[in-house]
């Protein structure tokens, strides 16, 4: 009976080093695959026993990263943040602080389209749209595309598509890549019918 007794005891502590193990290595997950940059700057906090310091305005905390920690120096886990992030860091001691990286003419993406009128589905050549949050502006050609660069910082701009003629038409976008968005214009003249 005591051997027994002995026996289950010694599995009840193999399990519960099992189970340990298995705990520590989720909560040290080597492959942290989607998180967002917030919860990848959490992990590396808990970590490294370091903090960070940086501008939510300037960085994106929602950018999507994979992240691998396991078997990885400070160093090579903030060049993982870094490249994805598309940002840069300084390390001061135990405090890590993270700068955007300077904007270059091939970090635009674009948001481009073709502009139609709602009722007839014509191209409409020579609509202005524009985007108050870099004010910038650009005018559809003769097909009625158009294709405006917005820069990788921003995650939503407001465009205003106007032309006289239409009712100008506004439509918020989410900018995470390059977008495709089409619109429909409506005719602001309103013919009525004459009777003779």
């Amino acid at each position: 009976m005591k051997r027994i007794y002995i026996a289950f005891i010694l599995m009840v502590l193999f399990n519960t080093l099992l189970g340990v193990e298995f705990l520590y290595a989720q909560k040290n997950n080597s492959s942290n695959e989607g998180i967002s940059l917030e919860k990848a700057i959490q992990l590396i906090e808990d970590k490294y026993k370091v903090s960070f310091s940086y501008s939510s305005d300037l960085i994106k905390l929602n950018k999507p990263i994979k992240l691998t920690l396991q078997n990885k120096s400070l160093n090579e886990a903030l060049d993982q943040l870094a490249t994805q992030a598309k940002i840069d860091y300084k390390i001061n001691g135990k405090q890590i602080i993270l700068i955007p990286l300077k904007k270059t003419v091939n970090d635009n993406f674009y948001i481009h389209g073709y502009i139609r009128d709602i009722s007839t589905k014509e191209a409409l050549p020579n609509i202005l749209v524009y985007c108050a949050q870099t004010k910038t502006a650009v005018y559809t050609n003769a097909y009625g595309y158009y294709s405006l660069p917005v820069i990788d910082l921003l995650d939503t701009v407001e465009l205003q598509a106007h032309i006289v003629g239409y009712k100008t038409n506004r439509k918020k976008v989410e900018v995470s890549g390059d977008v495709l968005l089409n619109w429909d214009l409506e005719s602001s003249i309103q013919i009525e019918d004459i009777i003779i």
